[in-house]
This record gives structure tokens, C-alpha cells and sequence, in this order.
């Protein structure tokens, strides 16, 4: 029996007629006759019965095509793994989840990326941290997406997203009316808190201690989506990953910020040897891009993305942006009313505070304060010494006119060796 046999015999039984089964096949009909009696010996079966020209199949003929078909199907399903490993280099994608992802994050990842990539076949695994960081590290999937600090050898991590918690109320929850949450609001209160497998359980122990709330909490449970089903069967106030109010019925819980800060992280995980998958990193981008419009949205719902520091802080900038931009328009209003001055007109300023400082030192000038005689202020008397005094004490002339210089008649005294000059 070989697969030669087996394809003739299956056109047979779908084509109804060894005529049409050698046209589909490109031989002729007698071969397909040879081919099906030497799968008869083969098999030791009575596949078809002749009745004036026409073939009927027997009820061993008919149970071994049920057989023969399965089969088939199989080598079909093989052929299109084939194809698709050679387009998108494999055709299946295997994810472990944390229950807060596998829950209400990735179900539109997923359904988003099918709708471009519909052969690929998605396996979506839902386990606990230590089993993702496992199955990661053995190379067990493709992809990992936890919510606790990863630690495992041969596992490579990158930061998905950082959240600020969530409080959960029942709906009709006094505590609904207030927009943001405190520690001090809940003491009193039964609280659903997450396990101490979580990061976040205790930095949010500190902070309801330090707050007065430092009750026993009624339930504990790792899950974000357990959380937020016991609260909404009013069984306590719970905090919550931002991610596990997705597709929450707001009619039974109602989600508010709460103060101060608890973040909620994530990451995804990918084996440390892992080959290159253009499958795996199809979806990782869609992860992100989707995620970042995931905190887009809630950052515009004013789920206490800032906190209460941050928006006071934010209230305050804005408040004081827009009063010094409306002062400045007052201002260049006003300025169209003002008479402006002419553009030359700290030139004019200069010049006249140039004009006093020379009339200064004018009237406060002595006869010491000339160091040299002014340039021609000596006559040609050959080759020996004239001596100049200045008379600039006498007179005071103004400093931008020309000194007036008067020469020595001979005889008279000599003067001091500071007013003397030689010409050549």
C-alpha cells in the first residue's frame, strides 16, 4: 500500500466514477483501475462492487475512506502550517498570562491581531507568576506577560506598563460620591486586598498603617478579577489593578483613584535563547501600541493617573499660565494707547549726557592736568628748545575747541619741565 493507491482510491470515492479520478489525476482510467485493485490486495478489503459499468462502494469501502479522509485532513492541516511557517516563520503562538491580562487585556490584543493574521493559530495559557516565569525559561511559549518583578535565569523581561491602583466600591457604597480615594477613608471598612505574591501588597500595607487602616483584611486573593467580583457582590472595598476594571459592569462596581499611589506593573517575558519570530514580534508591537492607548484612555478619564499631588499641581500651573497670559494682553492693549518714543531718540539722550561730562571737565580743568602741549601749539624756531605754558587755567575754553597757547618771551622764567617740548 502506498500513498499513490490511497489518492486514487479517495478521488474515487469523491468523484464517484475511476473516469473522473483519472482526470483529476492526469492518467487514465485504467491505471486508476490497477491502482485501486492492488490496494484491494494490499488491504485484503472488497472496496468497490461493479454494477453494469458503475462502481458503488462497499461498507468496508466506505469505513476505510472515513479513515482515509482523517488522514487527509491531517496532511492538509500540515501543508497550511507549511505555508504560513514560510510567511510569518511559524503558525502558531503560544501565551501564558497572568488571570489580570489573560482576563481583559490581551482578549482584544488577540481578536485585533487575528483579524490581520487569521491562519495563526493562538494558544493563550492563564497560569500563576512562578508558572510563567517556568514556562518562559524552558522556552515552553513564545511569550509571557506577568505582573510581578521577574527573577528567572534564561528569561528576558521588558516593562509593559505602570499603573496607579484603583479602589473598587460596590455601587452603592457611600464612598462612591467622592472622586478620589484616601488611605484614612477606609478604617473601619472590610477590605479585599491582593495576596502577598503580589509586589504591591506591601507598600499598600505601609500606607493603610500609616493612614489608621491597618484592619485585617476579610479576603485575600492574588487575582485582580476576583477582586472585582467580590466587590461587586458588595463583600468589601477592594485595590485593584487599573486592567481588571476592564469590561467591569458599572452598575455593580464603580472604580475610583486612590491616594497615595500604589503602582501596578507589568512585563513582558520572552525565552533568553529564543530564535527571531516575526509572529512574536507582530504581537508584541500590537501589545504595545495598544497598551499605550489603553493609558491614554484612562489618563483621560482622570483615573488618578496624577494623583491628588498632581493635579493640584496642575490646577495651580494652569490657573496662574492663563492669568499671566491675560495680564500680558491688558498689557499689549494698553501699549496701543501709549505714546511711543521716537526711535532716535536715546541717541539724543547720549549726545546730551556727552555734552555735560565735557562741560564738567572744562570748568574743573588746572594747569596740572596738562601733561603735553596740544599738537601745533609751538612755532618753528629752529633746532632748539621752545617753551609753551598752557593757558587752558586762564581762559577755560571748551574742551572741543582749540586751546589757545601764548609763547614764552625771551627771558623770562623757565618753565617747569613738564611744559617743555623739543622739536627736532
Amino acid at each position: 500500500m502506498n500513498q499513490r493507491q490511497i489518492e486514487a482510491f479517495r478521488l474515487v470515492m469523491l468523484r464517484g466514477s475511476m473516469t473522473a479520478a483519472a482526470e483529476e489525476l492526469g492518467t487514465s482510467q485504467p491505471s486508476i483501475s490497477r491502482l485501486i485493485a492492488e490496494l484491494e490486495t494490499a488491504t485484503g478489503l472488497t472496496l468497490f462492487v461493479r454494477n453494469g459499468g458503475r462502481i458503488h462502494a462497499t461498507d468496508a469501502g466506505s469505513a476505510f475512506y472515513r479513515e482515509v479522509e482523517r488522514s487527509f485532513v491531517g496532511l492538509e492541516k500540515l501543508e497550511n502550517s507549511a505555508r504560513e511557517i514560510r510567511q510569518l516563520g511559524s503558525g502558531r503562538l503560544r501565551i501564558v498570562a497572568a488571570p489580570v491580562l489573560a482576563l481583559s487585556f490581551l482578549p482584544a490584543v488577540i481578536e485585533r491581531f487575528l483579524a490581520d493574521y487569521p491562519r495563526v493559530i493562538v494558544s493563550l495559557e492563564m497560569r500563576s507568576e512562578g508558572t510563567i516565569r517556568r514556562w518562559v525559561s524552558s522556552a515552553y511559549c513564545d511569550v509571557g506577560f506577568a505582573t510581578a518583578t521577574p527573577d528567572a535565569f534564561g528569561v528576558t523581561s521588558a516593562e509593559l506598563y505602570r499603573l496607579p491602583a484603583l479602589c473598587a466600591l460596590p455601587a452603592r457604597h457611600p464612598l462612591t460620591a467622592r472622586e478620589r480615594i484616601e488611605a484614612g477613608d477606609l478604617r473601619g471598612e472590610r477590605l479585599i486586598l491582593p495576596s502577598y505574591a503580589d509586589d504591591t501588597r506591601s507598600p499598600l500595607d505601609r500606607v493603610l498603617r500609616s493612614a489608621g487602616a491597618g484592619q485585617v483584611p476579610a479576603i485575600e486573593t492574588p487575582y485582580g478579577a476576583t477582586i472585582c467580583a467580590l466587590v461587586s457582590r458588595g463583600l468589601g472595598i477592594g485595590i485593584v489593578n487599573p486592567l481588571a476594571a476592564i469590561g467591569a459592569d458599572p452598575k455593580r462596581i464603580v472604580f475610583r483613584g486612590f491616594v497615595p499611589q500604589i503602582m501596578f506593573r507589568g512585563f513582558m517575558l520572552c525565552p533568553q535563547l529564543q530564535l527571531p519570530n516575526p509572529v512574536v514580534q507582530v504581537f508584541l508591537e500590537l501589545v504595545r501600541a495598544m497598551m499605550a492607548r489603553e493609558i491614554g484612555s484612562r489618563s483621560r478619564k482622570g483615573w488618578g493617573l496624577l494623583g491628588v499631588g498632581g493635579e493640584v499641581w496642575c490646577f495651580w500651573f494652569c490657573f496662574w499660565f492663563g492669568f499671566g497670559c491675560v495680564c500680558a494682553g491688558i498689557r499689549d492693549l494698553l501699549a496701543c494707547f501709549t505714546r511711543r518714543p521716537c526711535a532716535g531718540r536715546h541717541l539724543l539722550f547720549f549726545a546730551a549726557a556727552k555734552k555735560s561730562r565735557q562741560k564738567k571737565a572744562a570748568h574743573t580743568a588746572s594747569p596740572c592736568s596738562c601733561l603735553r602741549a596740544p599738537k601745533c601749539s609751538y612755532a618753528s624756531h629752529g633746532n632748539h628748545v621752545i617753551h609753551v605754558r598752557c593757558k587752558r587755567s586762564e581762559r577755560a575754553p571748551h574742551p572741543l575747541h582749540a586751546p589757545v597757547f601764548e609763547h614764552a618771551a625771551p627771558g623770562s622764567p623757565r618753565p617747569p619741565r613738564w611744559q617743555t617740548v623739543c622739536r627736532p
